[in-house]
């Protein structure tokens, strides 16, 4: 991975960080729901405000609740609502711990590769190898264009 693609992911991930989204639990109810009762607006007025009907709002909370919208349909009710869609994703831990969490699996599935290989030979690696060997393997993927680890993924 060169110095611009861990810069440009360093840099994403602070962004996320120190988003106020990032802890942002999803309302079980749905966000159209839990904004349409905090600014006290029935569905009947919701729909009026979105030229469709009043069941047709219900059914729109029922999906969103269920996951099951499209951000079409997300951004023409947030307006309706005087909001703003905002869509992104927010990694489990920062994208460089994925990156690198990722690195080392595919380092140890190559070194358990060799050491079959090696076993059946009668040249078993000690546990001193092993740590070594994942140590040089990990090296040379960290060295790979950043776009070569995902090749890897039949491993």
């Amino acid at each position: 991975m060169d110095f611009f693609d861990k810069l440009t992911i360093s840099q994403l991930d602070k962004q996320i960080q120190t988003s106020i989204f990032r802890e942002a639990p999803y309302p079980k109810e749905g966000w159209i729901k839990l904004c349409r009762k905090a600014l006290k607006m029935s569905t009947n007025s919701l729909s009026k405000r979105l030229g469709i009907s009043q069941p047709g709002v219900h059914a729109l909370e029922k999906r969103e609740a269920e996951k099951n919208i499209s951000l079409k349909n997300l951004e023409k009710i947030a307006q309706g609502l005087g909001c703003r869609l905002v869509y992104f994703f927010v990694p489990e831990t920062t994208f460089m711990g994925f990156i690198e969490n990722e690195q080392l699996r595919i380092a140890q599935r190559l070194l358990e590769r060799v050491q079959k290989t090696m076993a059946l030979e009668d040249q078993a690696l000690t546990k001193e190898q092993k740590k070594e060997q994942l140590k040089l393997i990990l090296e040379d993927i960290q060295k790979d264009p950043l776009k070569k680890l995902w090749n890897y993924h039949e491993i």
